[in-house]
């Protein structure tokens, strides 16, 4: 597992370089960060294989709630940069809805993931009262 860690930080480091410095663009880093991303989990599906008995249909029925609901937030975000807004608020009411669509659909659809973190936002805050 160290060297599947290793091979995905130089990855994402060499993508990182390369988008950087050939496109200077935040739109090539943002798409280069994206593609690590994914290299990142096409590299751990094997592993994770092996080591945790997590099978690939497992782990596309895991994944491919949160890829479609990201896609559709993406959506959101895209079609509010169309406002005739400045730059401030546009990253505001972008941010905000593509943030509310994805928690609330996340909600609707009772995705592990998110209720993993209703339960251990609820207990922390528990703690601290």
């Amino acid at each position: 597992m160290f060297i599947v860690g290793i091979c995905k930080k130089i990855i994402g480091i060499l993508l990182l370089i390369i988008a950087t410095f050939f496109f200077n663009t935040p739109m090539a880093i943002a798409a280069g960060t994206a593609l690590s991303s994914t290299i990142s989990l096409i590299i751990n599906i094997a592993p994770n294989k092996k080591l945790l008995k997590y099978t690939y249909t497992e782990q596309f029925k895991d994944l491919f709630p949160s890829f479609i609901i990201s896609l559709g937030s993406g959506a959101i975000v895209f079609f509010t940069t169309l406002l005739p807004l400045n730059d401030f608020l546009m990253i505001l009411v972008g941010g905000t809805c593509g943030m509310s669509f994805y928690l609330s659909v996340s909600y609707k659809l009772k995705l592990d993931s998110f209720q993993y973190i209703l339960k251990y936002f609820s207990k922390r805050r528990v703690i601290n009262e």
